[in-house]
């Protein structure tokens, strides 16, 4: 069987009230490439614990938030750890 990976960047905002002004906090919208850089072991099989490596890369560095990683078949599967951590391990 073959499973599909995703993964999602929910950026975090630098404002004190925790609201996103992109005029005082311009993280709130600068441009990211968020990429899945490899999984290990490849292939794993069902029930395996596998290692996820990504890059998140932004205008100004790796922006604030988390990156969530999901297993495409039913969604079940997933890690979520801040965009810094570089990956994270699906159970």
């Amino acid at each position: 069987m073959i499973l599909t990976l995703a993964l999602v960047l929910s950026a975090g905002c630098k404002t004190e009230e925790g609201g996103c002004d992109p005029g005082t906090s311009p993280d709130c919208d600068a441009a990211t490439v968020t990429t899945i850089t490899s999984d290990t072991p490849d292939p794993s099989v069902i029930g395996q614990v596998v290692h996820v490596d990504f890059d998140v890369a932004g205008s100004s560095g790796t922006p604030p938030g988390n990156v969530e990683v999901t297993v495409d078949d039913a969604g079940l599967e997933s890690c979520s750890v801040p965009a810094s951590a570089g990956g994270c391990d699906i159970k």
